[in-house]
């Protein structure tokens, strides 16, 4: 058991830096952040931070830490923040909302696409040139920072259909 949750967070730390490395860096703010935000580099808040409640598919013991690492990725994946998923007011201090709450559809879409992510990169994990382990593939490997992929173009359009 320890060792399949090793596994799996590291997988996901190995997810969450491969979706980072594809953001381009960006230079700190010259102004402080909006009102309701953290400060950056801030843990996410003031104070310690309670434990994840809810986790279904991420390991129980995934720490708020790696929580905060994977909904960055999220985010840039798919170009949304935290009111896409979770219940809470954009601009709104974050210790307002529910992160626990299972009331929005997009949360529980989430859910299926990180189990499929999951597994994709498992079945990929020893094929092609990167080190056993890499993830494979990203949320912005389909939806390159939009909350829905691209459809395919239609038959006899796109690439090799000249």
């Amino acid at each position: 058991m320890k060792k399949a949750v090793l596994t799996v967070s590291s997988f996901i730390f190995a997810v969450t830096l491969a979706v980072a490395a594809q953001q381009p860096p960006q230079n700190p703010p010259a102004q402080p952040p909006p009102q309701g935000q953290p400060p950056q580099g801030a843990p996410g808040g003031r104070g310690p931070q309670p434990a994840p409640k809810n986790l279904q598919v991420l390991p129980k013991d995934t720490t708020r830490q790696q929580i905060n690492g994977i909904m960055r990725g999220f985010t840039r994946g798919l170009g949304v923040r935290c009111p896409f998923c979770h219940v809470g007011e954009e601009g709104a201090d974050l210790s307002t909302f529910d992160f626990a709450s299972d009331e929005k559809p997009t949360k529980k879409t989430a859910r299926i696409m990180l189990q499929n992510l999951m597994e994709t990169n498992t079945r990929l994990a020893s094929v092609g040139d990167k080190p056993a382990g890499e993830p494979r593939v990203s949320c912005w490997t389909c939806h390159r920072g939009e909350t829905k992929p691209a459809s395919p173009p239609a038959q006899g359009q796109g690439r090799g259909n000249r």
